[in-house]
């Protein structure tokens, strides 16, 4: 599938943007698609850095307002 989608893309002088091209088969590879759509998702809102923190409470120390506020949105 991957084959004839570029054989379209250069047929038709398509010349996507490397990082969404890449991101775009990869997703499209069985097995992987959750885990690099959710590293994604970190990457775009900045969560990357504390990704395998707790987020706490009032009583528990976890992750920043501001990261906090991006989970929510997330």
């Amino acid at each position: 599938m991957l084959e004839e989608l570029l054989r379209r893309e250069i047929g038709v002088g398509i010349k996507p943007d490397p990082e969404i091209d890449a991101f775009m088969k990869a997703t499209s590879l069985s097995g992987q698609k959750a885990s690099l759509i959710t590293d994604y998702v970190l990457k775009l809102l900045g969560l990357d850095i504390c990704a395998d923190t707790k987020v706490g409470d009032d009583m528990r120390r976890g992750i920043s307002g501001g990261q906090r506020k991006r989970v929510t949105t997330g």
